[in-house]
């Protein structure tokens, strides 16, 4: 019985987590679809162990790092409204000071710091005033949570304007983390370096049938956007099977882009002999790596090497995240 890592926040808490005899709390995410997945592990796709020099891109700096001394589990979808309300419902628990948030190669480095709490804590998800990466902003779209399916649908949008803290509470809250970015890129791409786009080398269309976003070839920084029907915002996580990884994942390319663990600031050594994540003790306010493309990017941000950045503390209304776990 693994002990409670969490601090209580009586009395929405005391049901949630007590009654649970300090466990995690177990969810199935999502709780529809009949995919099947890998490995034993709800709603997420278990991928091999990557390669022991996989190439990113840190800025203007090239490294190989190494992917293959574990596997990890991603999230076939995107953090959804619904399942995103699992845990505020719950009181929105956080980790104790200096919880261990990987079970991986990890460990010492991914652990919760108690400077996160009040962003983590921030109802910013609920607000109605949704703009963008970049200044954009939809000229329909108020934001999932609220003003979308509540929750109700069976396929709701993915959650949006989340801070990096408040995201990886949530993680934390199922057992799970944020992605490295080169787990991210490689969830996106096994074929390590082949393909333009998560489901490959095709084009997006404008009918947003592989993912969601503007249906625009390219869009100014700043411009509201008026999307076609077929890319209404509030389309689901699940919508967009046509632009899945071959192991199935969904969404790495559109809908919100999405929150890494990873620092901007922090480039790894030269050579490294082990997997390489950012040293949280660098900065509790700093940019973040955030990834992929959104309801309001154009189609030339849908690659998988869209890099853009981010004040971890920021609420952005194109901004979500997925979870993954170490295997």
């Amino acid at each position: 019985m693994k002990r409670n890592r969490f601090a209580s926040r009586p009395p929405l808490l005391a049901l949630a987590v007590l009654g649970l005899g300090g466990c995690f709390p177990t969810f199935t995410f999502p709780t529809d679809g009949d995919t099947t997945d890998a490995g034993g592990v709800d709603g997420m796709a278990l991928l091999n162990e990557g390669p022991s020099q996989f190439e990113v891109q840190y800025g203007a700096v090239t490294r190989h790092v190494h992917l293959d001394s574990y596997q990890i589990a991603v999230d076939r979808y995107e953090v959804n409204v619904r399942d995103f309300k699992v845990w505020v419902d719950a009181g929105m628990p956080l980790p104790k000071e200096g919880a261990i948030l990987d079970s991986g190669p990890y460990k010492d480095k991914m652990v919760w710091r108690k400077d996160w709490n009040t962003a983590a804590r921030s109802s910013a998800f609920r607000d109605s005033q949704r703009v963008g990466v970049g200044g954009r902003k939809s000229a329909t779209y108020q934001g999932g949570y609220s003003s979308g399916s509540g929750g109700s649908n069976s396929d709701p949008p993915a959650v949006d304007n989340v801070p990096w803290e408040q995201a990886l509470a949530y993680c934390a809250f199922r057992g799970a983390r944020l992605p490295t970015l080169p787990e991210w890129i490689y969830a996106a791409n096994t074929e390590t370096g082949i393909l333009q786009y998560p489901w490959g080398s095709e084009a997006p269309t404008s009918n947003c049938n592989r993912a969601l976003y503007s249906g625009e070839a390219t869009v100014d920084e700043g411009a509201t956007v008026t999307a076609p029907k077929d890319c209404d915002p509030y389309r689901g996580t699940q919508e967009f099977a046509a632009g899945q990884t071959r192991e199935g994942i969904f969404g790495l390319a559109g809908g919100v882009r999405e929150w890494t663990w990873d620092l901007v600031n922090d480039v790894p050594p030269p050579m490294t002999s082990v997997p390489y994540a950012s040293d949280d003790s660098l900065s509790t306010n700093a940019d973040r790596y955030v990834m992929g493309g959104s309801y309001l990017s154009g189609a030339d941000e849908l690659v998988i090497r869209n890099y853009t950045h981010t004040n971890s503390k920021a609420k952005i209304g194109d901004v979500g995240f997925r979870c993954v776990k170490s295997r």
